[in-house]
């Protein structure tokens, strides 16, 4: 389930910076790099996004494992 919603957050935050750079938000910001800069802002948070997809996944696995050296 915590999955699912954390897909439906990345999907929403996703679909913001999606319409951000449609309303030019850079200019707006007065961010340096104009277009570039911005994009290549935004690379280091799609990994950050996939990371934390990654430790939920595997959070119940370790879970599991810390659980079964404790019987």
């Amino acid at each position: 389930m915590l999955v699912i919603f954390y897909f439906f957050n990345v999907t929403l935050l996703l679909l913001h910076e999606i319409e951000s750079s449609y309303e030019k938000e850079w200019e707006i910001l007065k961010l340096p790099g104009k277009i570039t800069g911005f994009i290549l802002f935004h690379i280091p948070i799609l990994f950050l996004f996939l990371y934390g997809l990654y430790c939920i996944i595997q959070y119940p696995q370790r879970k599991m494992s810390e659980d079964a050296h404790l019987v």
